[in-house]
């Protein structure tokens, strides 16, 4: 009896090692009362240390707080008054993020506007109109408005291609410091930052490093056929929602990194394949979901959406891998007489590598030469860099020789593709040997060369780039637009189209009137037709024979009201005289088109677009 009230008083072991007391409640061990009592913040710390996505979170604050601490600093102090790049690029971004929620909450087809190039209109599927972007941002849209969506946007892509490269590194070393710097080297390449300035679609990669992932480890056999499809079409949907273009180029040299492993992987060639029949399986399943959209882009008129000779002059220099642009802050002033002969402009201009960067390549190259996927990787990087120069070889801004890239051209929408973009997928492989090579050792060289790779390519953000004051005119900031444009109305804005921000106060407005004109393309759209007048409205010069021309630009297509704001440069007095004496409204002189012009040349033909 005494045993038994003994044993009976005793603890005795529950699940998991805690204590039952004689009332059966668990009572915790010193082991996890420990735990219970340990602060927040270090069971945190020891959480990011020591767990895989512990680690990843991490990576993914350090590239947060760095890509803001870069470039969002003047941003986040006045976010509507001041956004990220430069140029008129940025207000037709702006334009898109207000668009969708204007087209879903008034009903309308949100793949078609009537709202530039009107009357005849555009189809947004041959714009770069990032559908999936704008949709995830607009409650801030809605709240804050496109300008700060549009920072939002714009100040994304270093951060979230960075974390994803970062996820892509670790699949190549176990170090977490490697694969950090392989993350920032991507995330913060020159074509991410270039990109940045005017391109957020472009710049929007991350889900290149997703897709390599996602084959990576279905050729390992970690994804089963049907998830590995399943998850790649996921990600090329977004990719689609983001940027038609990179949606075809991850196509396009997929196909060449999966034929390639084929011919250098030759243990795995079996495993290479099926990894090729899941991507396109995953462009299949990707196609269907977004068939309305490739409907709408296909059934739309056939017309080339830039002109012939970009190719050409958006491609990389030859001399650009090694030497920098003024986007770099070291360095870049001291070759400006140099990089200043590169064709294009400078936020295409993305094939410096940086010394550093180049030695870490190499070094990968003497310690991985003799596995198959390290051959493999550095074929993959000659091979796209060779297509990234385009069709003629440029040196310091010399075309010479005839490249591979030129029989490409013959190749519908492959040609359309700028060459000098590819260079993402360099910088995604340079990147992952960067890091695989800074995980073979523990020598500080290796360091030294990642710190100065870190260095090397920090942008200027001195430079007149990064943060640019928006333009909003009185009239359009005010009501005052409200007082002498009918809502709906078709209103010519001066400056004229990409020349200004004429987009961005359409928004802001909230659609409150049309234009006959709209930078939402490299070309306007054949149906709208090629009028005379609008050379005169680019230079705003008149020449012979202006009155009639503008007055069949402004009859043809219903235009109401012109406004030319304050201080355009042009002698717009005179290629308006037909309309009249002007009447000025808060900064801005608008001119009311007569009557007789619209009516008598309301059916002039409109000539070929």
């Amino acid at each position: 009896m005494a045993g038994s009230r003994t044993s009976s008083s005793a603890p005795t072991a529950g699940p998991s090692g805690t204590a039952l007391t004689d009332a059966g409640v668990e009572a915790p061990d010193d082991a996890a009362s420990s735990a219970a009592r340990e602060p927040l913040h270090r069971r945190l710390g020891r959480w990011v240390i020591r767990t895989p996505r512990g680690r990843a979170t991490g990576a993914f604050g350090i590239y947060l707080v760095g890509g803001l601490a870069i470039f969002g600093v003047p941003i986040l102090r006045h976010p509507g008054s001041t956004f990220v790049g430069w140029g008129t690029d940025p207000a037709s971004f702006m334009w898109y993020l207000a668009w969708l929620p204007h087209a879903i909450f008034h009903g309308i087809n949100p793949l078609v506007t009537h709202d530039v190039w009107s009357p005849v209109g555009f189809n947004l599927t041959h714009a770069t109109a990032v559908y999936g972007p704008a949709f995830v941002l607009m409650p801030v849209t809605l709240l804050f408005g496109p300008v700060v969506a549009y920072n939002v946007m714009a100040l994304a892509p270093p951060v979230l291609c960075a974390w994803t490269a970062y996820l892509l590194c670790r699949e190549v070393t176990p170090s977490f410091p490697a694969a950090l710097v392989g993350g920032w080297l991507f995330g913060f390449s020159v074509y991410v930052t270039g990109q940045m300035l005017g391109h957020p679609n472009l710049a929007l990669a991350f889900l290149v490093p997703v897709c390599a992932l996602i084959v990576l480890r279905r050729i390992r056999g970690e994804l089963t056929a049907r998830r590995a499809t399943l998850w790649l079409a996921a990600a090329l949907v977004g990719q689609f929602l983001i940027s038609l273009e990179l949606f075809m180029t991850i196509a396009i040299f997929g196909v060449v990194a999966l034929g390639l492993a084929a011919l250098a992987v030759r243990p795995h060639r079996g495993e290479i394949l099926r990894a090729g029949w899941v991507l396109a399986g995953g462009y299949g399943l990707a196609a269907l979901v977004m068939s309305p959209l490739l409907w709408s882009f296909f059934s739309a008129s056939n017309h080339a959406p830039i002109y012939d000779f970009y190719p050409t002059i958006y491609a990389s220099d030859l001399v650009n891998f090694a030497i920098p642009t003024e986007l770099t802050a070291v360095g870049g002033t001291a070759f400006a007489a140099v990089t200043g002969q590169f064709s294009g402009d400078i936020s295409e201009q993305s094939a410096y590598l940086s010394l550093p960067v180049l030695l870490m390549v190499g070094g990968f190259a003497i310690a991985c030469w003799r596995t198959r996927w390290a051959r493999w990787l550095l074929a993959f990087v000659a091979v796209v860099a060779l297509c990234s120069m385009g069709p003629k070889l440029h040196v310091a801004g010399t075309e010479t020789v005839t490249l591979p890239w030129k029989a490409a051209l013959r190749l519908p929408l492959v040609k359309y593709a700028l060459p000098g973009r590819f260079m993402v997928y360099v910088w995604l492989a340079a990147a992952v040997m960067a890091a695989a090579w800074l995980g073979l050792g523990r020598g500080r060289g290796r360091w030294v060369l990642a710190v100065l790779a870190v260095a090397m390519l920090f942008p200027s953000i001195r430079g007149p780039w990064w943060h640019t004051p928006v333009q909003r005119p009185a009239f359009f900031a005010t009501d005052a637009y409200r007082q002498v444009i009918p809502r709906g109305a078709n209103v010519l804005v001066v400056p004229f189209g990409p020349l200004g921000d004429s987009m961005l106060w359409q928004a802001e407005t909230g659609f409150w009137f049309r234009m006959p004109v709209g930078n939402v393309g490299v070309r306007p759209p054949p149906e709208f037709g090629a009028w005379p007048a609008m050379d005169t409205l680019y230079t705003g010069t008149p020449g012979g024979g202006t009155d009639r021309q503008m007055a069949e630009y402004l009859g043809a297509n219903d235009v109401s009201r012109v406004v030319v704001i304050d201080g355009t440069p042009g002698q717009w007095d005179r290629v308006f005289a037909e309309l009249g004496p002007p009447r000025h409204v808060a900064g801005a002189m608008v001119y009311a088109v007569p009557e007789r012009i619209l009516r008598r040349f309301a059916n002039t033909p409109r000539p070929p677009g």
